[in-house]
């Protein structure tokens, strides 16, 4: 039996960049933004090099940062920048819905 590994994105990958940039940006350590979300600075430092996985993940790395989920997903907060990225958004709305309701939240 093989065990099913998660692939990451070049999109989670840039996410983990910009948290990276971000943090950096505000002047905190992988372990102040680690407290922050309640997290170990390991867990940090995943989130920096594959991005996050779970988009209710990158709304609360993104509260933590102070900007919007939208920047941290997708690099931008336009309108224009939302609305293109609309059917990857629901796609992956949709995968975390039926994940939390085989296995819960969190």
């Amino acid at each position: 039996m093989t065990e099913e590994k998660d692939e990451e994105t070049p999109e989670q990958n840039q996410a983990g960049l910009r948290i990276r940039d971000l943090r950096i940006e505000r002047g905190m350590s992988q372990e102040e933004l680690a407290d922050v979300l309640g997290m170990r600075q390991e867990a940090v430092s995943a989130l920096e090099r594959k991005g996050p996985k779970r988009i209710s993940t990158a709304v609360k790395v993104a509260a933590a940062l102070g900007v919007s989920p939208s920047l941290i997903c997708f690099g931008e907060h336009s309108a224009e920048s939302l609305i293109a990225a609309m059917p990857d958004l629901a796609e992956r709305l949709e995968e975390e819905m039926k994940r939390i309701e085989t296995e819960g939240e969190d």
